[in-house]
C-alpha cells in the first residue's frame, strides 16, 4: 500500500481548483476521502463493498474520470466497515457525499438512518449528541435543524480532504492508511462476517498495479 500510495503521489501532476463554494486550491495534487456509514451495518463486508464500494467507484470514473487510487477498508469500534481512498483525482466534498449516499441507499442504511431521527425531538437529539455539555447548544441546534430540513435523508458520511505539495505527506497519508490496530479482532465484525470469506482488505487501480516493476 505504502509503494502504491508513494507512486500515486509522485506521479500526480499539480492542479489548480476551484472547489463548489468558489474556493481555489492552487496546487492540489491528491484527495484524501474516508467513506462512512450512517447506521449500525446490517450486511456483510464484502456485500457492502460490492454494492456500494463498487458502484462509488463506477460512478467516479464515469463522472469525475477517476483512473489512479488506492483503497483501503478498516473497522470502526462499533463494527462498522469504513474505506479510506488516496485519488489524485479531485472528488468535491458534495459531489462525493450525494454519490456516497445513493449508493447506500441500495442496502437500506440511508432510511434506517431517517428512521432513527424523524421521531426525534430535539431535547433527545442534545441528551444523544451534547457529549456531556462538550458540543456547544448553538452547533447541536445548526446540525438538528439541517437534518430537519432536509428530513434526514443527507446524512454526513464522507469526509474529503485536499492535499497539496506538502513534504512527504505521501509518507503520511500512507503511514495512516496502513496504520495496525492493537487490538484483536472487534467481536462484533468476528460475529458478523462469515469465516470462509476472503475479503479484500485494499485494492489500487490498474495503474498503479502495473508500476510493480519500475523503479526510480
Amino acid at each position: 500500500i505504502k509503494e502504491k500510495v508513494s507512486w500515486l503521489y509522485e506521479l500526480a501532476r499539480n492542479k489548480t481548483i476551484i472547489t463548489s463554494n468558489g474556493k481555489v486550491l492552487g496546487s492540489f495534487k491528491m484527495n484524501f476521502i474516508t467513506l462512512t456509514l450512517p447506521a449500525l451495518q446490517a450486511h456483510t463486508t464484502a456485500e457492502l463493498s460490492s454494492v456500494c464500494l463498487n458502484q462509488f467507484l463506477t460512478e467516479c470514473k464515469a463522472k469525475f474520470g477517476l483512473a489512479n487510487y488506492v483503497w483501503r477498508l478498516e473497522f470502526q469500534a462499533n463494527g462498522n466497515a469504513h474505506y479510506h481512498i488516496a485519488t489524485d483525482t479531485y472528488i468535491d466534498y458534495t459531489a462525493c457525499k450525494l454519490i456516497w449516499n445513493r449508493c447506500l441507499s441500495k442496502l437500506g442504511y440511508i432510511l434506517a438512518y431517517q428512521n432513527k431521527f424523524l421521531g426525534m425531538s430535539f431535547s433527545e437529539y442534545c441528551r444523544l449528541y451534547s457529549e456531556n455539555g462538550k458540543i456547544p447548544f448553538n452547533v447541536l441546534r445548526e446540525r438538528f435543524g439541517r437534518g430537519c430540513a432536509t428530513r434526514w435523508d443527507s446524512p454526513n458520511t464522507v469526509d474529503v480532504r485536499a492535499v497539496g505539495n506538502a513534504k512527504n505527506i505521501a509518507f503520511y497519508i500512507s503511514k495512516y492508511i496502513t496504520k495496525k490496530s492493537d487490538e484483536k479482532l472487534n467481536p462484533i465484525v468476528a460475529k458478523r462476517e462469515p469465516s470462509e470469506t476472503n475479503l479484500r482488505l485494499w485494492f489500487c487501480s490498474k495503474s498503479l498495479s502495473a508500476l510493480s516493476a519500475i523503479e526510480i
